[in-house]
């Protein structure tokens, strides 16, 4: 992304504006779905510090927000639980683990069955203009991820929204991805914890700082960006085929 600012800072500033949006509301509700979950397995802890919220400054982490500006992918501060409160101390802990990923895949395939929808109502009338033949499905599939349709058709500012809705899919689907990496602090350690490992539920200090310098050297060197990116399109093209039945199903297609 460094890289990006430097060749065209105009279009990255751009591109950070219109995703910014999905970046904070992804880690936000991943972090208050957290909160949440562990209040009702019985522990109050981060209501009583009011991170069960969407205001970012109360998540914000001065590391994670560095690393998502230099490489594109960052983390917020972990919301405060207390397993002593947990009605059942494995079982709970899994469900705080897995509350923040669950809210990141819905809401990614909420906002990926509006753009398939979105898109369709643009792309009937844009395939009729430019005379495009109807068995281009696979065109379609690759051009639902370009707002220049949507521009096309409807507008400068419809094409920056509809490109806001495409990073809700992209942000959301690799935050929970990524959150997914067996590696502490991260909630794919617990989740190993939990059903294998069985060890305490927190890792010790030095072995989750050992795991957050993994992670930000994979990060740095692009390793971890490049792997993201090849799961992240794999996801994207089952629950692309998903989405455009459902779309299909409501008669939008």
């Amino acid at each position: 992304m460094i890289g990006s600012l430097m060749n065209d800072p105009v279009g990255y500033i751009t591109e950070l504006a219109l995703r910014l949006p999905a970046v904070l509301l992804a880690i936000c509700l991943h972090e208050a779905a957290h909160g949440w979950v562990a209040e009702k397995c019985g522990d109050p802890t981060a209501r009583l510090m009011g991170r069960i919220t969407l205001n970012p400054v109360r998540h914000f982490d001065l590391m994670g927000m560095l690393c998502m500006f230099v490489v594109g992918l960052g983390w917020a501060k972990p919301v405060p639980v207390n397993p002593r409160n947990f009605r059942n101390y494995r079982k709970d802990d899994l469900k705080v683990s897995l509350a923040g990923i669950t809210v990141n895949i819905l809401l990614a395939m909420v906002s990926l069955i509006g753009c398939y929808a979105i898109f369709t109502a643009a792309f009937i009338p844009f395939r009729e203009m430019y005379y495009l033949s109807e068995s281009n499905e696979m065109w379609f599939h690759a051009a639902l991820w370009n707002s220049q349709v949507i521009s096309k058709m409807w507008g400068t500012v419809p094409g920056y929204l509809y490109e806001m809705l495409v990073y809700m899919v992209t942000v959301n689907l690799s935050l929970a991805i990524f959150n997914l990496i067996p590696v502490p602090p991260l909630d794919g350690y617990h989740v190993l914890n939990d059903l294998i490992l069985k060890r305490p539920l927190f890792a010790a200090q030095r072995m989750a700082s050992a795991g957050q310098g993994i992670l930000i050297l994979l990060m740095v060197t692009g390793i971890l960006s490049r792997v993201l990116s090849t799961v992240l399109g794999w996801i994207l093209g089952g629950a692309g085929s998903l989405a455009y039945a459902i779309v299909s199903a409501l008669g939008v297609a």
